[in-house]
This record gives structure tokens, C-alpha cells and sequence, in this order.
């Protein structure tokens, strides 16, 4: 999958070079990262730019479409050699007592990409849905001309009714005049 990004990304890259834009420094990186060879992407033209790069978006979305079965083989591939490190004397031994650690290893594995997906989910659900920062605060309503409910100019005194601005100007004035004040 990473190979496929990679040379999606050289491929559309190379090709606003070819229009004449600036690009940035990393084509070479996409290049090695994509397992593209100089030969193939020296002299070309607009055309066969073209093509590459729709080439490069089938097989990026093939690759998405079959993302679920291949993170399971790169699973079972990263648990077959995590077991042929530990116990570097297993291939000497029977082949079901290799097969069993290698299904030990995988259920670990399985287990702790489903508890990351699950903290990135619980992530997800918490951190605000703007990239502005804060986007509602409290602020204490002084506009009320009630006795005995606090000083406005002391929050930590004050009983009266809070406002809920939704605007992140008014939450940045509402925050500058009661740290202020």
C-alpha cells in the first residue's frame, strides 16, 4: 500500500513538473519509496506521464479496495518472523508447534491493532471537530442586573447565568476581557 502512495504521489508529482510548476524536493524520495527505476521515469512525455499516473490510481484503488486482506497477510507475515526471531530453534522442531506459535503471535497482534483502532476511535469522538482550537466557552452574562449573585468581575464568586458563545472571534474577545478584568 505504501509503495502504491508513493508512486501515485512521484507520478503526479512528475507530471506538474512537466506543466512547468515547482516541485518540491521529495520526488526523489517518492521515487526510491515507490520502487520506481531512474530508467523509467527519465525522458518521458506528457503522454506516458499520463499513463503512469493512472496506472499508479488503479492500483492505489485496488489496493484500498483489498486493504482488509492485506493488512491480515502483513499481520501473519510480521507474526511468522517475530516468532522466527524469539525462538530462532523453532524451524527445528515440528511444524505444528511452529504453526501454534505463530497463531499465538498473530492473536496478539490482531488483539492490539483492535485495541489501537479503538483508542483512535475514542480519540476521534473527543478532540473537537474544528481545527480552530476551543470551540465553545463559558463566559459569565453580566448583562443581568440581579443582587447577590457575585461579582462579574470575579468568576470564581459568581452564581449568576454563563452565556455559550459558538463564534470563535467572540470566544478569543469574550477570553482577552475576562482575563483582563
Amino acid at each position: 500500500m505504501k509503495k502504491a502512495v508513493k508512486a501515485y504521489r512521484f507520478w503526479r508529482l512528475k507530471h506538474r513538473q512537466l506543466k512547468g510548476h515547482n516541485t518540491p524536493q521529495t520526488l526523489c524520495h517518492h521515487m526510491v519509496e515507490g520502487a520506481l527505476t531512474n530508467e523509467n521515469t527519465q525522458d518521458m512525455n506528457t503522454i506516458k506521464i499520463v499513463l503512469e499516473l493512472k496506472a499508479a490510481h488503479q492500483t492505489l484503488l485496488n489496493h484500498q479496495k483489498n486493504h482488509c486482506t492485506l493488512q491480515a497477510t502483513h499481520l501473519e507475515n510480521i507474526a511468522s518472523a517475530l516468532v522466527q526471531f524469539r525462538y530462532p530453534n523453532i524451524q527445528d522442531s515440528s511444524l505444528a508447534h511452529q504453526d501454534n506459535k505463530v497463531l499465538q503471535q498473530l492473536k496478539k497482534l490482531q488483539f492490539r491493532e483492535k485495541v489501537r483502532n479503538m483508542h483512535r476511535k475514542i480519540l476521534r469522538m473527543l478532540s473537537p471537530k474544528t481545527q480552530l482550537g476551543i470551540d465553545c466557552i463559558d463566559i459569565l452574562d453580566s448583562s443581568v442586573l440581579v443582587q447577590n449573585i457575585g461579582d462579574p468581575n470575579q468568576p470564581k464568586t459568581w452564581k449568576g447565568p454563563w452565556k455559550t458563545p459558538r463564534n470563535p472571534e467572540k470566544n478569543s474577545t469574550g477570553n482577552q476581557t475576562s482575563n483582563i478584568a
